[in-house]
């Protein structure tokens, strides 16, 4: 069996690609991976339809990757979701009453780090930004 130091392995298996270019490559992977911590409650300004919430303040670029973390504080279930900014896609889920809790991943689209939010209460869901990753 042949012995493959990183060098060789990359002339073998991917022609044209050296290994010096292939440890960037792995670098701008592990930069883009890298999660910015926030943890920031949001402002949802209406209930009951999608809400576009803009996120540039906080340091999310289009196409972050956003982790929300969505909080229903009522005694009763409540609906609330996160899309991507025109997304058909309804995201909305029943969270469960006394503290029942989601964790969504979303992307942010637009020219300023935006996404949609639903809640149906502004008053008992709560949705914070638990933060984010480039892609």
């Amino acid at each position: 069996m042949a012995e493959y130091s990183p060098t060789t392995w990359v002339e073998d298996s991917a022609p044209g690609i050296s290994a010096t270019q292939l440890n960037r490559m792995e670098a701008g992977i592990a930069a883009a991976l890298e999660f910015t911590e926030k943890w920031q409650e949001l402002t949802i300004p209406a209930a009951g339809s999608w809400q576009e919430i803009d996120l540039t303040s906080y340091g999310v670029g289009d196409a972050n990757l956003v982790w929300l973390f969505l909080v229903n504080e009522a005694s009763g279930m409540r609906y609330m979701g996160a899309r991507e900014v025109g997304s058909a896609l309804a995201r909305v889920r029943d969270c469960f009453p006394y503290h029942g809790t989601m964790v969504l991943p979303v992307k942010a689209s637009g020219a300023n780090g935006t996404i949609e939010v639903w809640v149906q209460s502004t008053t008992d869901c709560q949705v914070f930004l638990m933060g984010y990753m480039g892609l």
